[in-house]
Order: C-alpha cells, then sequence, then structure tokens
C-alpha cells in the first residue's frame, strides 16, 4: 500500500512541480507543465498513464481532477497548489471517504478511466481492454 501512495505521489509531485508553482506572490497565471514521459501507477497490476495523449486530445485538467466539492480544477488551478498531496486522488478517496465504493484506486481509476474510455473524447475512444492501460509483468 505504501508502494502506491508513493508512486501516486509521486506522479503528482513531477505533474505540479514541473510547473514552476513556487508559493511566491505573482500576477501572472501559473500554468503546468505536464510530465512528457508516461506515469506508471504501481500496485498488484501496475497501469500507464499518459498526461500528453489526454492534453493533445485537448482534455481540460478538470475532466479528472476535482476539488472535495467535486467541482473541476483548471490547469492554472493546478498549477498554483502548494500542497501536491491534495491533488492526488487518495488524498481524500481513501477509507475514511464518505461513499465507500469510491474509497479504493482500483474502483476510482477503473471508474473514471474506463467510462471516459468507452464513451470517448473528441471523437476518440481509449482502450478498454486490461492490457491497454496495464503494464505486462
Amino acid at each position: 500500500m505504501k508502494k502506491i501512495w508513493m508512486s501516486g505521489l509521486l506522479a503528482v509531485v513531477l505533474f505540479v512541480g514541473g510547473t514552476g508553482a513556487t508559493g511566491a506572490a505573482s500576477e501572472e497565471k501559473k500554468k503546468p507543465v505536464y510530465p512528457q514521459t508516461e506515469i506508471v501507477l504501481t500496485g498488484k497490476k501496475e497501469a500507464r498513464f499518459s498526461h500528453l495523449t489526454h492534453v493533445n486530445l485537448n482534455m481540460s485538467c478538470g475532466v479528472c481532477h476535482h476539488d472535495v466539492k467535486h467541482v473541476a480544477l483548471t490547469e492554472v488551478d493546478i498549477a498554483g497548489i502548494q500542497d501536491v498531496a491534495k491533488i492526488a486522488c487518495a488524498n481524500c478517496h481513501n477509507e475514511t471517504f464518505q461513499v465507500e465504493s469510491l474509497r479504493d484506486r482500483k474502483a476510482i481509476f477503473h471508474g473514471r478511466c474506463k467510462e471516459c474510455h468507452q464513451k470517448g473524447y473528441a471523437d476518440k475512444k481509449g482502450p478498454t481492454n486490461c492490457n491497454g492501460c496495464h503494464v505486462k509483468q
């Protein structure tokens, strides 16, 4: 479980940390720099995720990332987040989360990702078979 948390946190650090967000007061709106490499989410069956693939579809950050009130986050919102743990899904979706079915990381990703991959976005559908996202070991 610790390994899963660390890899998820690393993905968030790479995403938000690459933005240059430092907490210094600035009138300019900061925009995130997306991780250029594929992120591998560790667990029983590792899964790949590419921010770049999704950004190239003109998918907004808020399609996946939201705040505690389920309001979609913009790329400017994400760039301004100083505590990267706040954007990690498991920060809220954990053993104390109100909706029991959304406490598990697998349930969250399978629910969000598979639904979108099946419906499609910008007239493109993503993989829905296991090997489309999961790394063969």
